[in-house]
């Protein structure tokens, strides 16, 4: 098994470790900073600086076949260090953050496309995400806009970890993505009377969208008993029956799915061990199980383009996406 410190820390460049197998042009170490292929991203590649001075090319990054175990695969003709042998890992960074900035960008592209991703792809100059859809509902022009609110709004990205069996429990395993509704339902006490001029959001909709957080009081003026809180910038907005959203209200905001059925892909299983599931937030944007590399805050990022949108086939219709110059 191999500490995986990337899991951690993914801004950590180099690092010490020991040899502790070979096999086929490839080094196993007790500790790396290296991420092997997965999720739609390439593993990494960088240097391994031996002792005597010597510098062997690492490649590529693999999964081996037990659960953590890491393989560097060296340069064709590398000559191996030795089992037991101190060395030190150093990464390729910029094509790691380059990485790093892709991945997180579709987890926005997951926040504004609002149906269920059937695959996805990160490379060193684009990204890209399947989704199941039909064409006339990715809009080029309102993809991007939504991506680059999302990057300049400087959301703050972490993970955490939840036990297997809390992911299992939760019955709605179908892919479930963000929904975009005209606007937060709000319903104050029924004393204040609710506006009629308002346009009415399906009430599956909200159900499937939002996060539920039942018998919490939200503030001053709104009923107890609150089924659902959803996020309009800072400040919540709430809904208690029949979504009903105010007719002042003609924005497009992204209602949040935090708790109910966070499986929002079809092709990725969620990466698991040792009984525990890592779960990647971007604040207020997004939240699903990943395995892989992300940047602390959105803002690092930078400016997005849609590249292109195509059919892939009946099903599947992708999204490029690509850093903007």
């Amino acid at each position: 098994m191999t500490e995986l410190l990337f899991r951690h820390d993914a801004y950590l460049r180099e690092c010490e470790a020991v040899v502790v197998a070979l096999a086929d042009g490839a080094v196993e170490l007790d500790r790396t900073v290296c991420y092997p292929m997965g999720g739609g991203q390439p593993g990494d590649s960088g240097v391994l600086l031996c002792e005597g001075g010597r510098e062997l090319r690492v490649v590529d990054t693999r999964k081996g076949e037990a659960p953590d175990q890491v393989w560097h695969r060296l340069a064709e003709g590398s000559a191996l260090p030795a089992v037991g042998e101190r060395v030190t890992l150093r990464l390729d960074w910029d094509r790691r953050y380059a990485h790093m900035r892709y991945h997180t960008a579709l987890h926005l592209l997951c926040a504004v496309v609002a149906a269920p991703v059937t695959g996805g792809q990160v490379a060193g100059d684009k990204a890209r995400l399947d989704f199941a859809v039909e064409m006339d509902a990715l809009d080029k022009d309102r993809i991007e806009a939504g991506l680059n609110a999302l990057v300049a709004a400087g959301h703050v990205v972490s993970a955490r970890w939840v036990e297997e069996s809390a992911l299992d429990a939760n019955p709605g395993r179908e892919p479930v993505h963000p929904i975009f509704a005209l606007a937060f339902a709000l319903l104050p006490d029924e004393g204040q009377g609710a506006s009629r001029a308002a346009v009415r959001v399906p009430q599956a909709a909200c159900n499937a969208a939002v996060r539920r957080r039942d018998g919490e009081p939200v503030g001053p003026g709104w009923q107890r008993g609150i089924r659902f809180v959803m996020c309009l910038g800072n400040s919540p907005a709430i809904a208690s029956g029949p979504c009903l959203a105010p007719a002042p209200l003609p924005v497009r905001r992204r209602c949040e799915n935090r708790v109910n059925r966070l499986h929002k892909t079809m092709s990725v299983a969620p990466p698991r061990g040792a009984g525990m599931v890592r779960l990647i937030e971007v604040a207020g944007a997004d939240l699903q199980p990943c395995g892989g590399t992300h940047v602390r805050n959105t803002a690092e990022i930078g400016p997005l383009l849609v590249q292109k949108i195509r059919s892939e086939g009946k099903q599947n219709k992708r999204v490029i996406i690509a850093f903007a110059g």
